[in-house]
């Protein structure tokens, strides 16, 4: 995928594709090292990269 099809995910729309709450969202990223970790477009905005959310739901399915 080329940098210019990537599309960002902010964590609401992260935890309602995994079917968690935001809360859960922000645990994963602190306790589980498989887990995508979030870029900060600026102060206020964090954003997931989807292809690395698609991946890591593919391998825990896997799993």
């Amino acid at each position: 995928m080329s940098e210019s099809t990537k599309r960002a995910l902010r964590p609401a729309q992260v935890a309602a594709k995994l079917g968690v709450s935001v809360p859960t969202i922000w645990r994963y990223t602190r306790q589980n090292p498989q887990f995508p970790k979030p870029s900060k477009l600026s102060e206020r905005v964090t954003v997931f990269d989807e292809s690395e959310i698609d991946a890591f739901l593919t391998s825990r399915r896997a799993a």
